[in-house]
């Protein structure tokens, strides 16, 4: 399975203990959106209907992962909700910390590695929606460099993004494939797909547009995926809120869910539809149509495809394996920067929001 993400990270920026800080330093610039920002906004209207607006955090540009909301927002959902959505496009924060900080009410974590750092080190939120359940990069190899699977990882060269986390997935597969040895890391300085191509590098991380590329250039790869070798399955981006405004706008926030869900549903259902919604929403993405059709038949088979419910059920035991993982290999820090041994997430997350039935 894959993941849209272009040529950033997903995952935390350097370490738990970086993102702790981050938190830290964000909170003190940063003005809460409801007492002001919100606030000055009800009253507003669309016709006849009072709409209030609710700040929505983008988790990076635009690309087909947000098809289910952009047909949301193309087929008036949110309104018929009394919602007027603002997106705060990405800039260069990762938007679980924009959203911990007061800086938006609500919108997409980067993945599941990136909401529960920002739960350990303090965040006050909720995943109140998980359109993407399942988490999408691989790690990829050209199918010509031999690499048949993570035991063949030995003695070759990752490109990344430096991050510990990469490098423990990395041995915990190899581990897991009966390995020794290590691999050598290279912080990437172009794009992982030119990397891979040009054999700068033997092994990187791939998201679903990195696998079009390759597709369209006749590129075959091996892939594996990380749930494949002992490391349990993160989920992707998910919806989080704060808790002040959860508490504030209980009604919002259901409506905000079920306008998700139906657009999400529609991106299960018929992806040419919600893919048409998304450009509409998002034109930049016009000249980039072949790819919109060929990561929307993935994301709506492979990753918005739900296990554990109706589309945006959140699983506490999926999250909870996760924070398991984390916690055992030191990828998890609270507020001060000190390392757990162990987090329970259920308290940040809810299914409370989804609509009945």
């Amino acid at each position: 399975m894959f993941r849209t993400a272009l040529e950033r990270p997903r995952t935390s920026r350097r370490s738990a203990v970086c993102l702790a800080a981050t938190l830290a330093t964000i909170s003190l610039g940063l003005t809460a959106c409801g007492d002001n920002e919100t606030d000055a906004a009800h009253g507003s209207t669309s016709g006849t209907k009072e709409l209030t607006k609710v700040t929505f955090a983008m988790d990076y540009l635009p690309s087909t992962n947000h098809n289910g909301l952009a047909y949301a927002m193309q087929e008036g959902l949110f309104e018929a909700q009394g919602i007027d959505l603002e997106l705060i496009p990405y800039v260069d924060a990762l938007s679980d910390t924009v959203i911990a900080a007061g800086r938006a009410e609500t919108g997409f974590s980067g993945d599941g590695e990136t909401a529960m750092t920002t739960f350990a080190a303090g965040g006050d939120m909720k995943v109140i929606f998980s359109g993407q359940p399942h988490a999408s990069p691989v790690v990829a190899a050209l199918a010509s460099s031999g690499i048949e699977s993570p035991a063949d990882f030995a003695g070759k060269t990752y490109g990344g993004y430096g991050l510990e986390s990469e490098k423990v997935a990395l041995e915990v597969m190899m581990q897991n494939d009966g390995a020794t040895g290590e691999v050598d890391q290279a912080v990437l300085s172009v794009g992982s797909t030119e990397a891979l191509k040009s054999k700068q590098v033997d092994l990187t991380r791939l998201w679903p547009e990195h696998l079009y590329d390759f597709d369209k250039a006749g590129i075959e790869l091996n892939t594996f995926e990380y749930q494949d070798y002992g490391i349990p399955e993160g989920s992707g981006p998910a919806v989080m809120a704060r808790n002040d405004f959860l508490e504030a706008h209980d009604d919002l926030a259901h409506g905000l869910v079920a306008a998700l869900q139906e657009g999400y549903q529609m991106a299960i259902d018929d992806p040419a539809a919600a893919n048409a919604a998304l450009i509409a929403q998002f034109p930049e993405l016009k000249t980039n149509t072949d790819l919109v059709d060929f990561t929307s038949e993935i994301y709506a088979e492979d990753i918005y495809a739900n296990p554990y419910g109706p589309t945006g059920t959140t699983s506490v035991a999926q999250w909870q394996a996760f924070a398991d993982y984390m916690a055992e290999n030191d990828l998890l820090a609270d507020e001060g920067g000190k390392v757990l041994t162990s987090f329970d997430p259920a308290p940040y997350i809810t299914n409370d929001y989804l609509p009945a039935g």
